[in-house]
């Protein structure tokens, strides 16, 4: 017969810590000291809008194919995140966030890492690289150095 045992609980006022107690916090002390380090604790916002998002060529400098729509999910200075219905072949893509009524910021992303959620949706995301300024026009026709 395989013994219940029974959580051991401190209520909060009660003056006792548990033995484990000062140690935790030293690791919680040790951990913190490399927030700055671990790209995941970068400050991040939400930014659930429609992405453009267009592929690049194996030379990383022309459009490769049709724009698609991504559900975007965290922005932050270094990249964003981002929601799919597919997985993204391609390493490299344009990426167009719109940051007025008519005004578009164009970015080179590197997708770094794309993960299955569930059937049909897809988790990925990735560094901005560099930013580009292109007219509607230009980003038909659309190269870079």
């Amino acid at each position: 017969m395989i013994e219940q045992v029974q959580p051991y609980c401190i209520q909060p006022g009660s003056g006792r810590r548990t033995e484990i107690e000062p140690f935790v916090e030293n690791v919680a002390v040790f951990a913190k000291s490399f927030r700055n380090a671990d790209r995941r604790f970068a400050e991040r916002i939400a930014y659930p809008h429609l992405v453009p998002i267009r592929p690049l060529g194996d030379d990383r400098r022309t459009i490769a194919g049709d724009a698609i729509h991504v559900v975007g999910k965290n922005l932050a200075l270094q990249g964003i995140d981002f929601y799919h219905t597919f997985p993204i072949p391609q390493r490299y893509v344009l990426v167009s966030l719109q940051a007025a009524a008519e005004k578009w910021h164009h970015f080179v992303l590197r997708i770094t890492w794309c993960r299955f959620l569930k059937e049909g949706w897809y988790d990925g995301g990735g560094q901005f690289v560099k930013r580009i300024e292109l007219t509607d026009e230009e980003l038909l026709t659309w190269e870079f150095d």
